[in-house]
């Protein structure tokens, strides 16, 4: 059944992607990788939206705010970031984390 939808090119990182979630209206996805990194990306062209999201380490998962203004990530680093969405600029100092 064609629904429609059309299906962009793949999302790729240069390491295992350990998350993936589209933002409420299913037009943006945020990755979150091995490589170190998350990234943004237009569903329907699967262009990247701003320059890759860093980390220290492993980011082990990344979500939209409910209003798809932020991305917040989370790593092997012991931190959380929240970006800018659009921009991929970091909209607060890292969240830093004691290991438990």
């Amino acid at each position: 059944m064609d629904t429609g939808r059309r299906v962009g090119p793949p999302l790729q990182h240069k390491g295992s992607v350990w998350s993936v979630v589209f933002n409420r209206d299913g037009t943006r996805v945020v990755t979150a990788s091995h490589d170190k990194t998350a990234q943004v990306w237009d569903a329907a062209t699967g262009k990247a939206i701003g320059p890759p999201l860093e980390h220290h380490d492993s980011v082990v998962s990344a979500a939209f705010d409910p209003g798809g203004r932020y991305v917040v990530t989370t790593s092997y680093d012991s931190s959380a970031r929240i970006w800018d969405a659009s921009t991929g600029a970091p909209v607060t100092a890292a969240l830093e984390h004691q290991a438990t």
